[in-house]
């Protein structure tokens, strides 16, 4: 059986509070992350990534760990490791 909001104690309430707070909060810096970066600098679709930011915990934390191009991490001009001639690929230098 579902419970009330009524039927939970002042704790349970605190907690329920918090973890929203901290869901809201999560989705918000993921969304204004994401709208912040080029294309290129996304690995994927923009709106995909934008609607799975949208899935609970989840969705922020999958985006901030796999979502994003990390420099210094597998890109070669990033990392020093040298890579193609041109422009740098994420925009640095």
């Amino acid at each position: 059986m579902r419970r009330k909001w009524t039927d939970l104690t002042r704790c349970q309430r605190r907690g329920v509070i918090a973890a929203a707070v901290l869901q809201i909060g999560l989705a918000a810096w993921a969304w204004t992350d994401l709208a912040h970066r080029r294309a290129e600098q996304v690995n994927g679709p923009k709106p995909l990534w934008a609607a799975a930011i949208a899935i609970n915990f989840v969705g922020p934390i999958t985006y901030w760990r796999w979502g994003r191009h990390h420099p210094g991490r597998g890109c070669a001009p990033c990392s020093g490791r040298g890579g193609r001639p041109g422009p740098h690929p994420h925009g640095g230098q």
